[in-house]
């Protein structure tokens, strides 16, 4: 949005919770400040609510938006400490079929934003889905409102250069088929169902043998994940699929397949399958 929108009245800041991540040279390339808390467990909680009160009072933010779960706690916590009295909005990106799925620590912070849902001035989902899962949970209805994902076809289109440079780094020839899937390991994302329909496609048919590779990208979707090792013991499923771990490329990753796939079982259904559609049908 902030990359967009031009020249602008807005001005923006982002506060992370923990420390720089991997994008926050990008944001800052647009001129827009990135702000640490440096959040390392509970007995940090004092000197990052401090830090925070001194960071919103410098801003003074008419908007505070939050990001998922544990950001969006810290939004309204922001919002009650911050002069001006700013609207709260939290944003969430995910649906919730089976709680028991998440991090002992994620289910609480879960659990807390229902209690407090009632708090923001809009809650933000990005779908139906997510949104009544959420309700069903006890999260506040009153302000809410989806707001599908959206996605910039100047980075995700056909691009036959980045397709041929993505098989050389591969090593792999024109006439093989890619099938690919693009996502951070977590439970709900389905890296256990793409590699069992892998190894399912090798069993039946005997040309993908010789004419498929399977490739994942994604922080932790790799073979030294103790939750995927399993399947990397089959010798015959690991000679197929290429894992290249966390990457910043995913533009040129989507280009260079030939099937991109979704198997993610409790996000919104559209959330990962839609990324590759530029890159395919335009």
């Amino acid at each position: 949005m902030q990359q967009n929108s031009g020249e602008s009245s807005i001005t923006t800041a982002v506060i992370s919770l923990t420390e720089r991540g991997k994008v926050a040279d990008e944001i800052e390339a647009i001129g827009v400040p990135v702000w640490c808390l440096s959040l390392q467990g509970i007995s940090t909680l004092p000197r990052v609510v401090w830090r925070l009160r001194q960071m919103t009072r410098q801003f003074q933010p008419d908007l505070i938006q939050g990001w998922m779960y544990h950001g969006n706690i810290a939004a309204s916590l922001a919002g009650r400490i911050a002069a001006g009295n700013p609207k709260i909005a939290w944003g969430i990106r995910q649906s919730l079929p089976d709680i028991s799925r998440e991090k002992p620590m994620t289910r609480k912070v879960i659990a807390l934003s229902a209690r407090v849902s009632r708090g923001p001035d809009q809650i933000i989902y990005n779908s139906h889905t997510a949104r009544s899962q959420h309700e069903m949970f006890g999260f506040d209805a009153t302000h809410a409102r989806v707001i599908d994902n959206g996605f910039d076809p100047d980075h995700f289109h056909p691009d036959p250069a980045a397709r041929r440079a993505l098989r050389t780094e591969l090593a792999i020839s024109e006439r093989t088929q890619l099938i690919g899937l693009v996502a951070r390991y977590h439970p709900l994302k389905g890296q256990d169902i793409f590699l069992r329909a892998a190894m399912r496609l090798l069993e039946i048919n005997p040309d993908a043998d010789q004419h498929v590779k399977f490739l994942m990208a994604g922080r932790d979707a790799t073979p030294d994940n103790p939750a995927l090792a399993s399947y990397f013991q089959n010798s015959h499923l690991a000679r197929h699929v290429i894992c290249l771990g966390e990457r910043s490329d995913i533009p040129s990753i989507t280009a260079g397949l030939d099937i991109a796939t979704s198997t993610s079982w409790g996000r919104r259904s559209r959330t990962r399958s839609e990324r590759p559609w530029p890159a395919a049908y335009l």
